[in-house]
């Protein structure tokens, strides 16, 4: 488990760093233009198909890991711990089952950009997009694999007939 905090920290690591590249690409961009009327080729491309994807994509196992789901406890609050377990359990396998498919489909989808080495065509050159098609099933395989650990947490306190899982 520290194994994949660290990959998952890491991957947030790279993502926050991406926001802050983002960020000053943008602004370098709009000063040059501004004062020179020249503008970077690419940098809305650039932002849309590299850096957005990757500050989506790559930290939201963050959110599985740190149980960040928004959650209706109103119709929760009057269940037993008991209950509530067996939701938790059911929610984090359903959890799975979903996440399984989107880490499926996005990865057959990388492997044919990968094979077609998919771009998009900018004024004087290509901008090879296929690399960042990586970036869904990397981030969503990880959050598959957390929601899978909880389930299985969820799943043994129940049958334990324990408190709340860790």
């Amino acid at each position: 488990m520290a194994a994949l905090d660290k990959l998952s920290d890491l991957l947030m690591l790279v993502a926050k760093l991406l926001v802050l590249v983002m960020a000053l690409h943008i602004v370098v961009d709009i000063l040059i233009r501004a004062f020179t009327s020249i503008s970077f080729e690419g940098t809305i491309e650039i932002a849309s198909n590299y850096y957005m994807v990757a500050v989506i994509t790559l930290p939201i196992a963050i959110v599985q890991r740190n149980r960040g789901h928004l959650i209706a406890e109103v119709f929760t609050q009057s269940l037993s711990e008991r209950a509530k377990q067996g939701l938790e359990a059911a929610g984090n396998i359903l959890m799975v089952v979903f996440l399984s498919f989107i880490v499926w489909q996005s990865a057959l989808d990388a492997i044919e950009a990968t094979a077609y080495r998919e771009y998009v065509e900018l004024t004087y050159v290509f901008l090879y997009i296929w690399p960042t098609k990586w970036f869904v099933p990397l981030g969503f395989g990880l959050m598959t694999v957390y929601a899978f650990l909880q389930a299985i947490s969820a799943l043994a306190a129940l049958a334990a007939d324990t408190d709340r899982p860790g």
